[in-house]
């Protein structure tokens, strides 16, 4: 029996992480807005070791194109990392700050540290090391919910993303190289192209009203909400999906983003069906 040694973890916190990695039999969640290299062969090497690639893998970061073309984040490793884990489940949510680590409902790591070598070993980071139970199995469900927000990331969009930052690197330091104004516009295009990309992306893994359904049901766990502040707080969630101004085609449909609302009206119907939310006193609340 894991005995409960809940301790402070102060830099470097490489050994508790593979502590971590150790307890983890059937099931590992990951959320960082960072992920490193390092780390991502780290977790690899280990479930290798012990015979565990196959357990179920969570997996909750930021994929945004700064993360990626500044390298916080290297989506090559989690491409890597994607195609020897069969049991991985990759969730992208922009707005994704909590460095969390879990294993199965045994240990949990929460930290000020990025997955990444500096978060790992370089920083001076702080965070704590928790075995009691009841307390790893809080922090799992609390961070599942935020997993669930996020949006679903195939094997072949993280291919996708890694072509878009390969070109992207080229053309930025030709770029930064060159005096012609041409080649800066040039990538400031690409960038901007580059990001309706992945917003594409964002949008493709949401079915009509899932996202927003699911985003309602979290945001009113925290209590009853009227429909305004429920929009504030939806906007606050998802700003990319929320945007007035940016026009999408999915597919070769438009993607009415400037119509989240009637998305989010159409989502508060739909849980209302389901007998999931109920409106008292003009605020919709769980049942």
């Amino acid at each position: 029996m894991l005995k409960v040694t809940n301790r402070a973890l102060v830099s470097p916190w490489t050994e508790a992480f593979d502590e971590l990695l150790s307890q983890a039999s059937k099931n590992l969640l990951v959320c960082s807005p960072y992920i490193g290299k390092g780390p991502c062969k780290r977790i690899l090497t280990l479930l290798r070791e012990r015979n565990r690639t196959g357990i179920s893998v969570q997996l909750l970061t930021d994929l945004s194109r700064e993360n990626m073309l500044s390298e916080a984040t290297d989506v090559k490793s989690i491409l890597e990392l994607c195609g020897a884990l069969p049991n991985m489940d990759i969730r992208f949510l922009p707005r994704i700050h909590a460095k969390v680590y879990v294993a199965d409902e045994r240990t949990a790591i929460v930290t000020s540290g990025n997955l990444t070598d500096s978060g790992l070993s370089h920083n001076f980071e702080y965070g704590i090391y928790l075995t009691d139970k009841r307390l790893v199995r809080r922090i799992r469900c609390d961070l599942t919910q935020y997993h669930s927000l996020g949006t679903v990331i195939q094997q072949s969009q993280l291919k996708v993303f890694d072509e878009i930052v390969t070109e992207l690197k080229g053309m930025q330091q030709k770029a930064e190289k060159s005096l012609k104004s041409r080649l800066r516009e040039e990538f400031e295009a690409k960038l901007l192209m580059a990001d309706e990309e992945i917003l594409r992306v964002r949008a493709e893994g949401l079915s009509a009203h899932a996202a927003f359904a699911d985003t309602i049901v979290y945001i009113l766990r925290r209590g009853p909400r009227n429909t305004k502040g429920i929009y504030a707080e939806m906007k606050a969630i998802h700003p990319d999906l929320c945007d007035d101004t940016m026009k999408l085609v999915i597919r070769g449909q438009a993607w009415p983003q400037a119509q989240w609302r009637h998305r989010v009206r159409h989502a508060q119907l739909y849980l209302a069906r389901q007998g999931r939310i109920v409106r008292k006193d003009d605020k919709w609340q769980l049942v």
